[in-house]
C-alpha cells in the first residue's frame, strides 16, 4: 500500500516534456510511480482538472534568518515552493564570532531591510563556525527544504574582523579559503558575494565583499573548485548600467566560472526604462560566452514589474550607491528633513542623481501614503512628476518638499523597473536565465514571494508567452540541475516526493499586505494566493486548500 496517490492529473514532470493525464503514487518520502497506478493507498487525493508539479524552488532568497521562527518560511510555501535557497549576496548568518554579531545583525537590517529588533529577539545565536549553524538548523522544524550559501561579507568580517576595508592578505585569503571548504563539506551550496556600492551595512559604509579585488575572489574560486560541489552567486557591478551596450563585469563572471569550473549566476538582470535594450544585450552576451567556452553561466531575472517602497525611515536602495543620498539616510532621523531643505545639500543631491542611470524617472515614484491629513488628498496615488507638474515645480524639489513637509513619514512606492512585456518577454525565453524572489529580505519594501503563481498566472495563462511545461522546468528542473539537487526538480520514480497540485484558471496572487507577525511584533509584507490545492515537501501534505497541515517534512539542502 501506497502513502499516497494523487489520481487523474495532468502531470507537468519538470523536464520540459508535454503533459499527460496520470497518477503519481508516493511512499516514504520518494515517488515510487508515475502512470496508471492501480494499488491502494493510506491518502488518495483526486487531481482531476488539477496541475501535478514538481515542487517549486527558489534559488535566490535571504530567509537565513526567517527559519529561526517560521518553519513555513511563507509567504513561499504558500504559493508552492517546497524548496529555498538562502544566503544570495554575501549576506549570512554564520560563521560568526560572538564579538560579530552585533555588526551582522545591523548589517542584514541596513542592506536586507530584516527588522533589527525581530532579529535580535528571534536569533538564538547558538553557532560559530558554519557546521554548527547547520547542525543547529539540522534541529529545528522545517515545513519545506532550505539550503544555505557561505556569505563572503559574513566570513571576511569573520577572518579580518572590524580591520576589512582594506584588501586582504595572502594569509587572510587562505583563511577565507578554507572557510569555503569547510562550509562547502558542512552542506554550504557554495558561496555569494557582492560588488555593488549600493550594498551598504550598518555604518552607512560598503559591505565587507565590496572591498574584495578579483584576485581574491579567484582565490575563492579555485577553492571551491578543489571542493568539486557548489556554486558562486554574485551580485555584480552589472547591476547598475553605465550604458545601453556594455556589459559591466560580465568577464569577471565568466573569469570566475572558468577558474572555479562550477556554476557561476549573478543577479540581478533587470529591464530598466533608461536603457531598454541593455538587459537583453547582457543575456546574449552570456550566452555566447557559454557557446564559446562551455562555461556555466546563468543570469537571474526578475519575474514581474518591481515596485519598491521607499521611505526616509529605511535604507532608499535606489539612491543607495550615491554617497550624499546615502550620507543623508544615516542621519539622526529628526535632522532629516532640515537636511533636505539645505540648497547646498539638495544641489549635491540633484547632481549625483542626474548622473544615476538606474533611476526610472519621478513619474515612476508615487506618494504611497502620507502622513499629515492636508496632505493625504493632495498626495496619495499621485506621481512626484504629476505633483510637481501642477505646481509648476521641479520634481526633485518636490520630492524633498514632499517629504520634509511630513516630517519624512511619506511613504513612496516606485515601479521601479521590469515593466516592459516586450522586452521582459524576450528576456524569459531565454533558456539561461533564473528566475529569483529576494524573498526573506527587504521586508518592508518588497514582496516577491510569489514566484510560481505569478509566473504561471500572468506569463503562460494570461500572456502565452512560456507553455506550461517550459514555465514549471524554469523553477523545478531548471534550478535542481545548476545547484546539483540530484533528487529533486522532477515527477520521477526515485526523486523525493516534493508536489504541488494546482488550478491552472484559478492560480492567482494577490497585491502585498502589512502584517505583524515578526518577532517583537515587527511588520512584513506577504502575498496571499489561491488556486494551489496542495503542496507536498518529502511526502507529506504541508499545505491542503491553503491551510497548514502541522506536518514539518523539510530537511536541509546539500549538493551533491
Amino acid at each position: 500500500m501506497y502513502d499516497l496517490i494523487i489520481k487523474g492529473g495532468t502531470i507537468v514532470d519538470g523536464t520540459g516534456a508535454a503533459s499527460f493525464r496520470g497518477d503519481l503514487a508516493i511512499s516514504q518520502g520518494k515517488i515510487v510511480a508515475v502512470g496508471t497506478v492501480s494499488d491502494s493507498a493510506r491518502q488518495v487525493i483526486d487531481g482531476s482538472g488539477r496541475i501535478v508539479a514538481p515542487g517549486f524552488i527558489d534559488q535566490h532568497t535571504h530567509y537565513d534568518a526567517q527559519i529561526f521562527w517560521d518553519p513555513y518560511l511563507s509567504s513561499s510555501s504558500w504559493h508552492g515552493i517546497t524548496s529555498v535557497i538562502a544566503g544570495n549576496c554575501g549576506f549570512t548568518l554564520a560563521p560568526c564570532k560572538p564579538q560579530d554579531r552585533e555588526y551582522i545583525s545591523h548589517m542584514l537590517a541596513v542592506v536586507e531591510d530584516m527588522s533589527l529588533a525581530a532579529l535580535e529577539a528571534g536569533l538564538s545565536w547558538d553557532w560559530e563556525d558554519f557546521t554548527s549553524f547547520v547542525t543547529t538548523l539540522g534541529r529545528r522544524p522545517k515545513a519545506i527544504n532550505i539550503g544555505f550559501y557561505v556569505g563572503h561579507s559574513t566570513f571576511r568580517r569573520y577572518v579580518m574582523g572590524a580591520d576589512f576595508r582594506r584588501a586582504a592578505t595572502e594569509a587572510e585569503i587562505a583563511s577565507m579559503q578554507r572557510v569555503v571548504v569547510d562550509a562547502v563539506n558542512a552542506g554550504a551550496l557554495g558561496w555569494s558575494t557582492s560588488r555593488i556600492s549600493a550594498h551598504v551595512d550598518g555604518e552607512g559604509k560598503s559591505v565587507p565583499s565590496f572591498y574584495a579585488d578579483i584576485a581574491e575572489l579567484l582565490a575563492l574560486a579555485r577553492a571551491l573548485r578543489k571542493t568539486g560541489r557548489g556554486v558562486i552567486e554574485v551580485a555584480p557591478t552589472l547591476a547598475l548600467p553605465r550604458g545601453e551596450f556594455e556589459a559591466g563585469d560580465l568577464d569577471d563572471m565568466r573569469v570566475l566560472a572558468e577558474t572555479a569550473a562550477r556554476p557561476v549566476t549573478f543577479a540581478p538582470v533587470r529591464h530598466v526604462p533608461s536603457y531598454p535594450g541593455r538587459a537583453n544585450f547582457i543575456l546574449s552576451e552570456t550566452s555566447r560566452i557559454m557557446a564559446r567556452e562551455g562555461l556555466r553561466l546563468f543570469p537571474q531575472i526578475g519575474f514581474r514589474p518591481m515596485e519598491m517602497h521607499l521611505s526616509w525611515h529605511k535604507l532608499l536602495p535606489l539612491f543607495a550607491s550615491l554617497p550624499t543620498w546615502r550620507k543623508v539616510m544615516f542621519l539622526p532621523a529628526h535632522e532629516i528633513p532640515a537636511t533636505l531643505g539645505d540648497p547646498v545639500e539638495r544641489a549635491a543631491m540633484r547632481n549625483e542623481l542626474e548622473r544615476a542611470s538606474i533611476f526610472p524617472g519621478w513619474h515612476n515614484v508615487f506618494v504611497e501614503k502620507a502622513r499629515g491629513p492636508e496632505h493625504k488628498a493632495l498626495w496619495e496615488g499621485k506621481s512626484i512628476a504629476d505633483i510637481a507638474g501642477a505646481a509648476g515645480q521641479d520634481s526633485l524639489d518636490t520630492f524633498f518638499d514632499i517629504s520634509a513637509a511630513d516630517d519624512c513619514d511619506t511613504e513612496f512606492v516606485c515601479h521601479y523597473a521590469d515593466n516592459e512585456v516586450q522586452f521582459v518577454s524576450q528576456m524569459m525565453k531565454d533558456p539561461n536565465v533564473l528566475l529569483g524572489t529576494d524573498a526573506g529580505a527587504h521586508l518592508s519594501s518588497i514582496c516577491n514571494a510569489d514566484l510560481p503563481t505569478g509566473l504561471i498566472s500572468r506569463w503562460v495563462r494570461d500572456l502565452g508567452v512560456l507553455s506550461i511545461e517550459e514555465a514549471v522546468l524554469r523553477i523545478t528542473s531548471r534550478p535542481a540541475d545548476v545547484f546539483g539537487l540530484t533528487d529533486r526538480g522532477r515527477l520521477k520514480p526515485g526523486y523525493a516526493a516534493d508536489v504541488v497540485v494546482f488550478n491552472l484558471p484559478e492560480i492567482a496572487c494577490f497585491p502585498a499586505r502589512l502584517v505583524h507577525d515578526l518577532p517583537a511584533n515587527q511588520a512584513r509584507l506577504v502575498r496571499d494566493v489561491q488556486g494551489i490545492d496542495y503542496v507536498i515537501v518529502n511526502g507529506q501534505v504541508v499545505f491542503a486548500d491553503n491551510k497548514p497541515t502541522g506536518a514539518i517534512p523539510g530537511q536541509i539542502l546539500k549538493a551533491t
